[in-house]
C-alpha cells in the first residue's frame, strides 16, 4: 500500500469519526435542551406537591388536590426518565459507532505496518543480493586476472627466448621486471597485502548488508563466500524476497 493512498483511507476514516460525533451532538443537544426544562419544572411540581401534601396532612387540601399534584409530579418524572433512558441508548449506539470506525482505523494501521515491514525485508534481502554478487564477481575477476597474467608470462618467456639477448642483458631485464611486479603487488596475488582499503557501504538496518573487509579478503584471497550469506540468500530467493 502506497503512504498516499494509507494517508487518504486514514483521513477517510477520520472524516467518518468526525461525522458520528457530529451526529451525536445534533442528536443530543433537543434531548439534552428539553431534560434541562423537565428538571426545572419537575423542581417546582414537586415544590407544590410538598407543599399540598403537608396541606393534606393538616386537613388544608382535598385528596382530589393531592391526588392531581401527585398525578403532575408522577407525570414529569416519567417525562425526564424517558428522556434519560433515550440519551443513553444514542449514547450506546454512538459508542458502538465510534468503535467500529476505530477498529476499521487501526486495521489500516497494521495492514499499512505490515507491508512496510515487508518491503524493509525485501530491501535488506536485496542488499544482501548486491553483495553476495560483488563478492562473487571479485572472485570471477580475480580467477580472469590470473589467467590473464599466467597467459602473459607465457607470451613473455616466448619472446625472452626468440629475442637472442646475452644472459647479462636477459637477467638485468628479467630482475627488472620482477622488480615492477613486486612494486605493483603482482608476483604474488594470492598474499595481497592484509592493510588494503575496502570501501564499505553505510549499513542501512544490520551488520548483515554491510560489506566487511573480511568478507573481501576471503574472496581474493580464497575465492570464498561465507556460507551464511549464501543461506540467507537462497532462503530470500525461495521466499520471492529477490
Amino acid at each position: 500500500m502506497e503512504q498516499s493512498k494509507y494517508t487518504s483511507m486514514k483521513q477517510n476514516f477520520i472524516e467518518e469519526a468526525m461525522k458520528v460525533k457530529e451526529s451525536y451532538d445534533t442528536a443530543t443537544k433537543g434531548i439534552l435542551e428539553e431534560l434541562e426544562v423537565r428538571k426545572m419544572v419537575f423542581a417546582d411540581v414537586n415544590d407544590r406537591f410538598l407543599k399540598t401534601e403537608e396541606a393534606f396532612n393538616r386537613g388544608e387540601a382535598t385528596q382530589e388536590e393531592y391526588d392531581r399534584v401527585k398525578r403532575d409530579q408522577t407525570r414529569v418524572e416519567e417525562t425526564m426518565n424517558e428522556l434519560s433512558q433515550k440519551l443513553d441508548e444514542i449514547d450506546t449506539f454512538m459508542a458502538k459507532r465510534r468503535e467500529f470506525v476505530l477498529a476499521k482505523l487501526n486495521d489500516l494501521k497494521k495492514q499499512y505496518v505490515n507491508e512496510i515491514n515487508q518491503e524493509k525485508k525485501k530491501i535488506k534481502y536485496q542488499l544482501m543480493k548486491a553483495k553476495y554478487d560483488y563478492l562473487q564477481d571479485t572472485i570471477n575477476a580475480k580467477k580472469n586476472f590470473l589467467k590473464q597474467l599466467k597467459q602473459a608470462k607465457k607470451d613473455f618467456n616466448k619472446t625472452s627466448k626468440e629475442i637472442h639477448k646475452s644472459s647479462q642483458e636477459m637477467s638485468s631485464e628479467e630482475n627488472n621486471l620482477k622488480e615492477i611486479i613486486q612494486s605493483l603487488g603482482l608476483d604474488s596475488i594470492i598474499e595481497l597485502p592484509d592493510d588494503f582499503q575496502v570501501v564499505v557501504s553505510e549499513v542501512i538496518d544490520d551488520e548483515e548488508t554491510a560489506l566487511t573487509k573480511e568478507e573481501l579478503r576471503d574472496a581474493l584471497h580464497l575465492g570464498q563466500i561465507s556460507t551464511k550469506l549464501e543461506k540467507k540468500i537462497n532462503k530470500a530467493i525461495r521466499l520471492g524476497l529477490i
